[in-house]
């Protein structure tokens, strides 16, 4: 999942960057997609982007419109329900994150939108109409966010190492909760955690802060229930019980980037979530997916003084095939420098074209026309290839990349 932080201050004072900077490295492994924040004032809110489901691809936090600000990590069931509210088009709702939802969830229903909502979600409202900070959990408190309130200040984050990032937030164990597990009582009170003074919003809350630093909460919704399951025969709550299972299965899988995995118990929850998901995951496999480009291998710029070429890669899972004569014909101001690329298993992705058109305007050299895209690479772009070689199947560090791209 993705993450959250930030930080409002009561004192006057501006919040500090080199602050938020620490607390962005301490949670860089829930963010390896970037991390985000801004600073206005007494105000700080970050984002760190993890891609899981398809409409993250379209993400932009921290989102502004107005006077209201939004941070999220969230996952939302009933999109099309909400298009419906905002009467929002089929072809508008493809390339909506669901970060932009939830701001015109908030902009149209303020605080009691987390009750309209469904999925896994949290999320930091800035209302500067309101001056107030406004925080949301999911119902059944799938997604976490903690907190401590100083004297002169409020700070939170997805987890709590990255708001011992911050100077002034107390790292002291809690003296009762140790007491209460030594006594078997492992279930903690709503919203404690280990640590004195530092709390967990707790599912299907809402807290607000004012500029002040008044604190309200307040529960939206408590679990019950439903009437019309009452006084039923055994054929019906059999259908109700693979109904409501079925959608909460499809909900979690049927728009994920990357096939999901499951650990099996040998019970029969595990095995019930298998067989309900197989033909969601099927029917997934079939629909059309947003294409992306999966660059192949960084070579020189023809254009570089020294010369350099890449070194010689064998994919482990291969994608393309290639020869310098046809390398040489697609371009040829790469000559006979060009490394020849080798793979086990052959299976063309992406085709040059596909991939060029992704790729930004200052970096095509060429028209190339080869199965396979050969990038230049340029100090420029160091680091981001540093990113792809990781990300990719050869069998080449990344440090020996970094030394091809020095």
């Amino acid at each position: 999942m993705s993450a959250i932080f930030g930080l409002l201050r009561f004192d006057g004072g501006e919040a500090s960057r080199r602050d938020l900077e620490r607390m962005a490295k301490a949670l860089a492994h829930r963010g390896p997609d970037g991390i985000q924040f801004i600073a206005d004032g007494p105000l700080a809110l970050g984002h760190g982007l993890m891609r899981v489901v398809r409409e993250d691809a379209f993400e932009a936090q921290p989102l502004r419109d107005g006077d209201v600000t939004l941070v999220a990590d969230l996952r939302l069931d009933n999109r099309d329900e909400l298009a419906a509210a905002f009467g929002l088009a089929d072809a508008d709702l493809h390339d909506m994150p669901d970060s932009a939802l939830l701001m015109r969830a908030y902009q149209k229903w303020g605080e009691d939108c987390a009750r309209r909502l469904l999925g896994d979600f949290v999320f930091a409202i800035w209302d500067g109409r309101a001056n107030k900070l406004v925080l949301g959990r999911d119902h059944m408190g799938q997604r976490y966010v903690h907190y401590h309130h100083g004297k002169d200040f409020f700070v939170f984050a997805t987890d709590i190492k990255t708001l011992w990032s911050y100077p002034d937030v107390p790292r002291v164990l809690s003296d009762a909760r140790i007491g209460q597990m030594l006594i078997h009582d492992r279930m903690p009170r709503e919203g404690e955690t280990l640590f004195d003074d530092i709390l967990g919003l707790p599912g299907a809350t809402v807290m607000t802060i004012s500029a002040e630093g008044a604190v309200t909460k307040r529960r939206y919704w408590e679990p019950h229930a439903d009437p019309v399951h009452e006084n039923r025969d055994e054929a019906y709550y059999i259908g109700a019980y693979r109904r409501v299972l079925g959608e909460a299965v499809a909900c979690r899988i049927r728009r994920t980037l990357k096939p999901p995995g499951l650990i099996f118990s040998g019970g029969y929850d595990s095995a019930a979530i298998a067989g309900l998901a197989g033909p969601v995951l099927e029917a997934a496999s079939s629909s059309p997916r947003p294409r992306r480009c999966r660059p192949i291998i960084a070579a020189p710029s023809a254009t570089r003084a020294n010369g350099s070429i890449c070194a010689r890669a064998t994919c482990r899972i291969s994608t393309f095939v290639t020869s310098r004569a046809k390398a040489r014909a697609c371009c040829p101001v790469w000559s006979n420098r060009l490394p020849i690329m080798k793979c086990r298993r052959a299976r063309i992705t992406s085709s040059s074209a596909s991939c060029w058109q992704r790729w930004p305007a200052p970096a095509r050299r060429s028209s190339w026309t080869a199965t396979a895209a050969i990038i230049p690479c340029t100090r420029a772009a160091k680091r981001r290839w540093r990113v792809f070689w990781r990300r990719s199947s050869f069998a080449v560090s990344s440090p020996n990349c970094a030394a091809i791209c020095a």
